[in-house]
């Protein structure tokens, strides 16, 4: 038998239910942002106990991120709007660098930093706008639009933005051109993985193992049962079903062949 004993807790501000934490372990800082309409961000040094209502949000808060390189903040929100903060130890002290509002009171759906050539900030709302402006100014670089695409990833290691739904768009993370589109899945594509030089993309019956330089496909499978979750492992990747007997099947992605299956 084990024992939890809670050390520290905060409920001083939040006035419904948080949505989620972001917990910076080597600050130490935990970040709790919720849906409501103000109160709605807070910054909590949980060695201190100091902490600190950071203000600006009128709208809930779909994320927040900590970028430690740039020691910013980024907070986007269901109106659009995107905040830049500048981190200090001193949470009192935490103060807006920059706010981008060029999503137009569309809720954004995924916003990521492209800092390999220049100060890029990508994001995606929810009709389909891509914006990509200079974080650091606010000015705009590019921008494009979408059609069925929910949700986005970036592949730093080749410079690509995978925007994706019920297909995959693959646009240049430098330029913003279109540079390929995979289609053949079923339904919603449920996710991404990079890993090596592939790309693991998989719907709900539809599986495909994709060359990350070349994007070819390079095998492609449709199971029987769909798939409920999805974990890679060295040259493997298991599959879960979430059909009556809870198979598990492993694959290898390096040569599209079922090297196990488990059942019940």
């Amino acid at each position: 038998m084990f024992y939890i004993k809670i050390i520290r807790s905060y409920n001083r501000v939040h006035k419904q239910s948080i949505v989620n934490a972001l917990i910076i372990d080597d600050i130490p800082l935990i970040i709790s942002y919720n849906y409501d309409i103000s109160n709605n961000f807070q910054a909590w040094n949980f060695n201190t106990d100091q902490s600190q209502s950071l203000v600006a949000h009128t709208k809930g808060i779909n994320d927040v991120q900590f970028k430690g390189q740039q020691n910013i903040i980024l907070s986007y929100d269901k109106a659009g709007q995107i905040i830049i903060w500048s981190y200090n130890s001193d949470l009192s002290k935490i103060k807006i660098q920059q706010r981008i509002s060029q999503n137009q009171n569309n809720q954004i759906l995924n916003l990521f930093l492209f800092t390999k050539y220049s100060n890029l900030l990508i994001s995606l709302d929810k009709i389909g706008n891509v914006f990509i402006p200079n974080f650091l100014d606010g000015t705009l670089v590019k921008a494009f639009k979408v059609s069925n695409m929910n949700s986005m990833i970036i592949d730093e290691l080749y410079d690509r933005i995978f925007l994706y739904g019920s297909s995959i768009e693959i646009y240049s993370a430098v330029t913003g051109v279109k540079v390929q589109e995979k289609i053949g899945f079923d339904n919603q594509i449920q996710q991404i993985i990079f890993k090596n030089n592939y790309i693991i993309a998989y719907g709900t019956l539809v599986i495909q193992f994709i060359a990350r330089d070349s994007l070819a496909v390079l095998y492609q499978n449709q199971f029987l049962k769909n798939i409920h979750s999805l974990t890679v492992l060295m040259n493997l990747v298991g599959k879960v079903d979430n059909n009556i007997d809870f198979s598990i099947e492993v694959w290898d992605y390096t040569s599209g062949v079922m090297v196990s299956e488990i059942q019940n």
